[in-house]
């Protein structure tokens, strides 16, 4: 959060400078400086945080239901941790035989699912950007930081299939904005809105080359 000392020194300096506080103003200076060099010496070293989209699905849940959350993971987490973590969690409070994790990125069918059972759905998302963010967002830094909209991908064709030949190949990506920014008090947030596209195949190839 270095970066970020600089935005709240903006604030400080020119209510320093107008009471003429030089020792105030010297000692923000130096915070600057100190600053500063910590985002020079950590540039491409630091981690900010791995991203989840969590659903729950069942009356199990209570109001919980059919809601969904972005959840702010420790950077080297990996998708099967969590799983087990919330699996693991809800099997303590409802019952192992109760709790079932499903474990693709497809749209949830309410109607399919137990009445009695609570489902959890996890899928791995990435923080989404528009072009014009992107002229703004150049630093590792700013790509992490004040981010609420996020992406994951769901495979298809269509005939049904998650997975086909190359002019088969199509993908659906899910757009999902949270109710507040990263980082934030908690680490989890309530998804308010998603909008969905989808790309062709010939979409997906450019997509995949541009990786």
């Amino acid at each position: 959060m270095y970066e970020a000392t600089n935005e709240v020194y903006k604030i400080l300096i020119p209510i320093a400078e107008a009471q003429r506080d030089y020792k105030k103003l010297a000692n923000i200076h130096s915070k600057l400086h100190e600053a500063f060099t910590k985002v020079d010496q950590q540039a491409g070293k630091r981690v900010f945080g791995t991203y989840f989209r969590v659903g729950f699905y069942g009356p199990r849940f209570g109001d919980l239901d059919g809601e969904e959350f972005i959840y702010k993971e420790p950077t080297l987490t990996k998708l099967p941790e969590i799983s087990h973590r919330l699996e693991n969690f809800y099997s303590e409070r409802f019952g192992s035989d109760y709790v079932e994790v499903i474990k693709d990125s497809n749209m949830v069918d309410v109607s399919r699912l137990h009445p009695e059972k609570a489902y959890i759905q996890i899928t791995y998302v990435e923080p989404y950007f528009d072009m014009y963010e992107l002229r703004e967002r150049v630093t590792y830094f700013d790509k992490n930081y004040n981010i609420r909209r996020f992406v994951y991908a769901t495979p298809f064709t269509a005939d049904g299939r998650a997975h086909g030949d190359l002019h088969e190949q199509f993908k659906r990506k899910t757009i999902v904005t949270t109710a507040n920014s990263f980082p934030y008090v908690k680490t989890r947030i309530q998804v308010i809105e998603r909008t969905q596209m989808v790309l062709r195949p010939i979409e997906v190839a450019i997509e995949d080359i541009q990786k």
